[in-house]
């Protein structure tokens, strides 16, 4: 017996084996043509580079370490007391605030949030601290304080800058 012969009747018939091909591959076409434009697109995880961000960090690092150098060098007078240096405690805190909300304000930005919220409660331990010690933080504390400030404002440059090169996509 031919082999013809003993294929079924469906198989016979011409063009009968490129049915199924053509209905597997009509139903694949939209997910492949998907999947071609996601590839041809870009997926941002993470907000643009923001500018305002950039300085204000930057602003507020050298404010901060104008700060703890006055205190170091300062040491032991009465300018160096909590209650003379309110005034930088509520400047500082209005500062990093007015840095969380524009980050808040930017989309896809939750990276840059998390390290604002991180150096706000940096400075919440420093004032802590500083009530305290009534009479000033002393002079060999400030270089371990100093490096963690430089360290989150470090941070939070970092991962703009980051964004400015595209290297966060």
């Amino acid at each position: 017996m031919a082999l013809a012969e003993q294929a079924s009747p469906r198989c016979r018939r011409p063009g009968a084996f490129g049915r199924p091909v053509r209905r597997i591959l009509g139903r694949l076409a939209p997910v492949l043509l998907t999947l071609v434009l996601l590839g041809c697109s870009t997926i941002t995880l993470v907000s643009r580079y923001d500018e305002q961000t950039d300085q204000s960090v930057t602003a507020f690092g050298k404010k901060m370490d104008t700060f703890l150098g006055s205190l170091e060098r300062n040491a032991g007078k009465p300018a160096v007391s909590y209650d003379a240096n309110v005034d930088f405690y509520e400047g500082a805190h209005v500062d990093i605030r007015a840095m969380q909300v524009r980050a808040q304000a930017i989309p896809k930005n939750d990276l840059t949030v998390g390290q604002l919220a991180e150096l706000m409660a940096s400075l919440d331990d420093l004032e802590k601290l500083h009530k305290i010690k009534k009479d000033g933080i002393p002079a060999d504390q400030i270089p371990v304080l100093r490096t963690a400030f430089q360290r989150s404002c470090g941070a939070i440059l970092k991962l703009e800058l980051a964004k400015k090169r595209g290297e966060t996509k």
